[in-house]
């Protein structure tokens, strides 16, 4: 690969654009191919690239607004390369290219303003990023008689947009308190397809997933919360934090998801808290300088 960057600060503004190029190889050797003698799939070489750009503007010496915009294209990853599509001369071994594979594209703006004194630090800012032909690998999934299966996606889309906020103050020259939240709006945007691969079977099944509309799933889409830090003694400190998440469905299985006239939102889980705590102290090994921490994650 290739990177440059290009910046520029002169009294309040400051500026960058940057640019990278790279060049993607892929090989596949299938050595357990015991009735045949293809072992060596084809090579396979895909370009990306990425653009980025941005700019901050300080109105005065506390407050600053801020913009950055980027462009991505990326090479996919080595499962979805080789899709293992039966061919007469290499049956079921993997080596068969995925003749449909796309790079991952993505565009992204965000916005935001900061405020900056002694004490308080604060900074507000808007996302709205949109991805195409994103390829996916679905966590392991159940056939109704036990045995476990795979999905691969490919060509879906999806829009992530939503708002952050971080307040962080100094209370005290020992207590320091920090506070965010996080407020998303991301959906699958288009529908995709997908080759389901069992395992056991040894079969590559190939569908159509109707997923354009569904949230995306694993992870909260809306979460808020604090960290307080308490230096107790000049060596020791403790600290807690708690962040509490909502709007968070899982992942959908795109076996199911076969007909269009399906459009159920997956499973949302019950929003939750959690509570972590640890403590830290500074001490010496010998003449070198030293920290131990013990930590406990979701106290309750």
């Amino acid at each position: 690969g290739t990177f440059g960057q290009l910046e520029y600060s002169k009294n309040k503004l400051s500026a960058f654009v940057s640019g990278a190029v790279n060049e993607t190889k892929y090989g596949r050797v299938d050595r357990y191919n015991a009735t045949h003698t293809a072992y060596n799939a084809q090579k396979v070489s895909i370009d990306g690239y990425n653009l980025k750009a941005g700019a901050n503007y300080n109105l005065d010496e506390h407050n600053n607004l801020f913009v950055n915009v980027g462009k991505y294209s990326r090479a996919p990853y080595l499962s979805f390369i080789y899709n293992g599509t039966t061919t007469t001369t290499n049956p079921k071994s993997g080596n068969a290219v995925n003749s449909s594979i796309k790079n991952e594209e993505a565009q992204s703006v965000e916005a935001g303003y900061g405020f900056r004194s002694r004490n308080v630090r604060f900074k507000l800012n808007a996302y709205y990023t949109e991805f195409q032909n994103r390829s996916l690998t679905s966590p392991l999934l159940t056939n109704a008689d036990g045995t476990q299966y795979r999905a691969l996606i490919s060509g879906q889309g999806a829009l992530h947009k939503g708002i952050e906020a971080n307040l962080d103050f100094d209370i005290t020259r020992k207590i320091d308190v920090n506070t965010f939240a996080s407020f998303g709006d991301w959906k699958w945007k288009g529908n995709a397809a997908a080759v389901v691969h069992d395992d056991i079977r040894n079969t590559d099944t190939k569908v159509n997933v109707y997923s354009d509309g569904l949230y995306v799933g694993d992870q909260p889409q809306t979460t808020f919360g604090g960290y307080v830090r308490y230096q107790i003694t000049k060596n020791l400190d403790f600290s807690t934090i708690y962040t509490y998440n909502a709007k968070y469905y899982s992942y959908y299985d795109p076996s199911s998801r076969t007909n269009a006239a399906v459009t159920t939102q997956p499973y949302k889980l019950p929003d939750f808290g959690v509570t972590d705590v640890r403590a830290g102290f500074k001490c010496k090994i010998g003449k070198h300088d030293s920290y131990a921490q013990v930590h406990i994650y979701n106290l309750f």
